[in-house]
């Protein structure tokens, strides 16, 4: 639900917004914020945002409220609250009354299930975070609201009470809602097994997951925000002018929500010649001296906090021209590469040229994907050791001069199976493709197999073998997504890693092609980091070119959990 997505790596994070400030944020909970699950303090969710948030700023603090077995009674309402009958008092030391007293700049809320095995009724959890909030809202203090989480050995109608106030949570709370539900509850409301610790509470793996979730709120710059204002700066809408104009008038518009507009300067960035822009220090100028072709201007705003900020318009003056094109190809034929842009699927896609003279035209192509008589196959998948921060994968193959096209990650292997045919050691049908950086290779099979229901199977050189969970029907162009959750066969082990952007992505170490991650792909590799070998070779865990330490060390991590393949 939060702003950006957030990969920390060596302290780094998306939190940008810079206004050199100290925050106390105050944690309101029950065992789960308390820490519970985790094998250490330090590996509690609280723990890691707090250390996120020193590292921000050494004096900002996070005090954590959070107290095992609390219900919303306890920690949401006031000091003073007569709560029902044979419901609890509020606390008189870890409610919001005592958080106040701390005098915060931003309350995280986690109240994961406790209410619901207490059988206490949506509408009073409800009343309780309504009350919070009112609370919080006259203080001016800003809330983040987890929303619950899954747990085992639940009646089916407590399962829909958390499943009721997860998506109340949501709808609630918008923007300031952060999931802590999807990934690690099953569909059946308990908890996922790579994140079981105990029938209450996640593990360690499941501490992380929190905590990364919430550091993609950026809860620091919004608060930074609030301190410094948000400044709207807008240079005016396009202009597109006749041949021959030379003056025209541009209104450009600033505005600061907390901060007064200290300085306004006017700027061309291109054109074909260079006209007079009077009064460049006004919002409202007047430019003069245009000839026909394409200038941008930009509009440059400062406040009185600091905030900068640019905008840009373009001027077209007699010379743009639009056209488009309709285009039909086999799904054999994708990717398809125009103008520079690479089309997957059908679509209408733009693109806008400039000649020499700096003159614009915007041309469209109306692409349809046809079957051509054949099966098409979608497919999408990930490899772990390709991907990045942006959840995007390294042209790893582009890279080592394999490919001439600049997206091209690496081979898989696109294997079909027949369901009886399972116990064969070889696929019914299969195809080679090249997959791209977001994970999409396409191949394309006889039309015969339309109308069968197959499962789908993805091999590559170092990773896990991946399944589909069920059979496909297949039809004239199928899609299947292995970085979906659901989507891939697991047998009480998950095949996939789960990335931080919530998408999955296949295992490496495999190195061996056996089926499981372990000491023999582990002798490999290190015997190809004694070789010192670089370039494509299996042994290569990492996606950098290069057989080494780093190998061995991705690997292994893997080998400890004792990670296999299995199908259906």
């Amino acid at each position: 639900m939060g702003c950006c997505w957030v990969i920390e790596s060596n302290g780094q994070d998306s939190d940008q917004v810079l206004c050199n400030r100290a925050w106390k944020i105050v944690v309101l909970g029950s065992s789960s914020a308390y820490g519970t699950g985790a094998s250490i303090e330090d590996s509690s969710w609280v723990s890691k945002f707090k250390a996120y948030v020193k590292r921000k700023n050494i004096n900002s603090q996070v005090s954590n409220f959070g107290i095992p077995g609390f219900r919303t009674y306890q920690n949401l309402r006031p000091t003073g609250y007569v709560p029902p009958a044979n419901r609890p008092l509020p606390s008189t030391t870890f409610n919001i009354s005592s958080a106040l007293a701390m005098q915060p700049d931003a309350i995280i809320i986690n109240m994961p299930s406790n209410d619901a095995s207490s059988n206490y009724t949506k509408v009073e959890q409800q009343a309780n975070f309504e009350a919070v909030m009112q609370i919080a809202n006259s203080a001016n203090i800003p809330v983040w609201v987890t929303t619950t989480q899954p747990r085992n050995n639940f009646t089916i109608e407590q399962v829909n009470n958390l499943t009721t106030m997860r998506d109340w949570i949501i709808t609630r709370f918008g923007s300031k809602s952060v999931n802590f539900w999807d990934g690690v509850a099953n569909a059946d409301g308990t908890i996922n097994s790579v994140f079981f610790y105990d029938n209450a509470h996640v593990n360690n793996g499941g501490h992380d997951l929190f905590f990364r979730r919430l550091q993609q709120e950026c809860i620091l710059d919004s608060l930074c925000n609030r301190f410094l204002g948000v400044l709207s700066v807008n240079a005016g809408a396009d202009q597109q002018l006749p041949g021959g104009t030379s003056m025209t008038t541009i209104q450009g518009n600033a505005s600061s929500s907390n901060a007064t507009i200290s300085s306004v300067l006017w700027s061309l960035i291109s054109g074909p010649n260079t006209p007079i822009i009077v009064n460049p220090s006004q919002l409202t100028i007047s430019v003069s001296g245009l000839v026909n072709g394409t200038y941008r201007f930009e509009l440059n705003v400062s406040d009185s906090k600091g905030n900068i900020k640019r905008d840009t318009i373009q001027l077209l003056v007699g010379c743009q021209s639009n056209f488009s094109i309709n285009q039909l190809v086999c799904f054999s034929q994708l990717p398809v590469h125009w103008n520079g842009m690479r089309l997957d699927s059908s679509g209408i896609y733009s693109k806008l040229l400039t000649t020499a003279t700096g003159c614009d035209s915007l041309v469209t192509i109306n692409l349809s994907v046809i079957a051509c008589g054949q099966t098409g196959f979608a497919i999408r998948t990930k490899l772990e050791q390709y991907v990045q921060s942006n959840g995007r994968m390294t042209p790893y193959l582009y890279e080592q001069e394999m490919s001439g096209d600049t997206t091209s990650v690496d081979t898989i292997q696109v294997c079909l199976w027949k369901p009886a045919n399972l116990h064969h050691p070889n696929p019914d049908y299969e195809q080679k493709v090249v997959i791209n950086r977001d994970g999409y290779g396409y191949a394309s099979f006889a039309s015969a197999l339309q109308g069968q229901s197959l499962f789908i199977s993805i091999r590559h050189r170092n990773s896990l073998e991946i399944w589909s969970s069920t059979p496909k029907l297949m039809d004239s162009i199928n899609t299947h997504d292995f970085c979906s959750p659901g989507a891939t066969f697991q047998n009480g082990t998950l095949p996939q890693r789960l990335m931080n952007n919530g998408e999955y992505a296949m295992y490496t170490g495999d190195v061996n092609q056996d089926g499981a991650v372990d000491l023999f792909d582990l002798q490999l590799i290190e015997n190809g980091a004694s070789s010192f070998l670089y370039g494509y070779f299996s042994q290569d865990c990492t996606g950098d070119g290069v057989v080494d330490f780093f190998d061995l060390q991705r690997a292994e991590n893997c080998a400890v959990e004792y990670l296999f393949s299995s199908k259906p």
